[in-house]
């Protein structure tokens, strides 16, 4: 059987790091949305935030990401991650995982990671989470904070990547 794990979650809440330590302990491909955004931008010659302003005005831009990552999970044998992956590879995926951790957690762990002042990372978090929530809600019809999709939800406040890594493959 062709199996497929999504898993998405808060930024700093540490989907990326779960979903590749699920995939090495699984001996699975990790598809990162995230990583195909960048990929896109990429191709196309610009960076990053040029290219995010043109995804929120062209929805086939929303459609050819969420083919790609659907085209991923269908394949099988994959974890997928990103900020809405289980909603996109959903009928393909035999589990879905929330991470999440409270925000100040998220704020600590992004300022640690990308050498930015607590204060800069807490104005950065919750300006992308609150943009992010009303986008997917406007322009996608997913409401993030339903939390039904998810089979599992685990707050890695107080877990070590490894212990939600037991969590995750004790549940598959």
């Amino acid at each position: 059987m062709k199996q497929c794990i999504a898993i998405s979650g808060s930024h700093g809440a540490g989907t990326s790091t779960t979903a590749r330590m699920i995939a090495e302990a699984l001996k699975l491909r990790y598809v990162s949305a995230g990583n195909i955004f960048r990929e896109f931008a990429e191709k196309r010659g610009i960076d990053i935030s040029e290219f995010t302003k043109i995804v929120e005005s062209d929805a086939s831009m929303n459609e050819e990401l969420d083919k790609r990552i659907r085209e991923e999970a269908k394949s099988g044998n994959v974890i997928v991650e990103g900020r809405i992956a289980c909603w996109t590879a959903k009928e393909f995926a035999q589990l879905r995982v929330m991470i999440d951790a409270p925000f100040d957690i998220r704020v600590a762990r992004i300022s640690k990671r990308s050498g930015m002042s607590i204060s800069e990372a807490e104005d950065e978090t919750s300006k992308r989470d609150s943009e992010e929530r009303e986008w997917f809600r406007r322009k996608r019809g997913i409401d993030i904070d339903d939390t039904s999709i998810f089979d599992i939800i685990i707050n890695t406040e107080r877990m070590s990547p490894t212990k939600v890594c037991r969590i995750i493959l004790s549940a598959k």
